[in-house]
């Protein structure tokens, strides 16, 4: 009897010793020590900001048409004549000066044109610069708006849709003037559409970045 007492007993305190070293290894486990509070707060920004970056992507590809148009707008504390100025300084600088890429004229209407200075072509019945950036000034009060236009070169844009439109009869089985593999067709169509809009990418972000740059925008 005595004996069944203290195994009783033992059982007992081996179940009591057992249940504390759980909730110390809890206890050591709790949720601010795994994370730092350095952590918590630098999720907690990122979460806040995720929305507001899906919103401006969303914006910024409506703003995008078919021909991969872009507008910005931008508001600078300056004149009227103070920015233009700026911008005829763009259009009035030496070919020979490479040092940077970007030319233009003013328009009859008073808007102005931006373009490249090297060209992808010196045919006169096609577009010659890889991007055009056009824009015209408006004022209010002491602060001036800049409404600007920025497109890539029409011959590029007309390529990007002609491979998309070989690609989608080949890929619905409707013949066309090429001959090779049907599955190489529809394999190396999407590369060079996807080199193309990177190319399209590439040359308008590049004039619109020089521009931004010329006037400090």
């Amino acid at each position: 009897m005595v004996s069944l007492q203290i195994a009783h007993n033992s059982k007992r305190y081996c179940e009591s010793c057992i249940f504390r070293n759980i909730n110390k290894v809890i206890e050591r486990l709790n949720f601010n020590n795994i994370f730092s509070i350095g952590h918590l707060y630098w999720a907690g920004q990122s979460m806040n900001s995720l929305p507001s970056q899906i919103l401006e992507r969303c914006r910024q590809l409506k703003l995008m048409d078919i021909f991969f148009t872009n507008r910005h707008t931008y508001t600078v504390d300056n004149s009227i004549e103070h920015v233009r100025a700026d911008i005829q300084s763009i259009t009035e600088s030496r070919w020979s000066d490479f040092s940077n890429n970007i030319t233009g004229r003013f328009n009859d209407d008073g808007s102005f044109t931006l373009t490249n200075k090297w060209s992808l072509a010196n045919f006169k019945w096609i577009e010659r610069s890889p991007a055009y950036l056009s824009g015209t000034l408006t004022t209010s009060g002491n602060q001036t708006t800049i409404n600007t236009t920025l497109r890539p070169n029409s011959l590029i844009v007309f390529f990007f849709y002609l491979l998309a439109i070989l690609f989608l009869c080949e890929l619905f089985g409707i013949n066309t003037f090429l001959e090779g593999p049907k599955i190489l067709k529809l394999l190396l169509f999407p590369v060079f559409n996807l080199l193309l809009y990177k190319l399209m990418q590439m040359f308008t972000s590049g004039l619109r970045i020089r521009f931004e740059r010329h006037l400090n925008l």
